[in-house]
């Protein structure tokens, strides 16, 4: 919906998020936060069966 396009709008221009992409490709990330290694919000890789 626009309101969360809008929202993504605002966070883009305070430097929260950042996009890459075009049109309905366009994906959103949080941007990395300073001393908080992103590697700890990764998930475990699964077991080898």
């Amino acid at each position: 919906p626009r309101s969360v396009q809008r929202a993504l709008a605002v966070l883009d221009e305070a430097g929260r998020v950042e996009w890459f992409g075009h049109g309905r490709a366009r994906r959103w990330i949080v941007r990395s936060v300073p001393g908080f290694p992103t590697g700890l919000l990764l998930p475990a890789p699964l077991p080898m069966r």
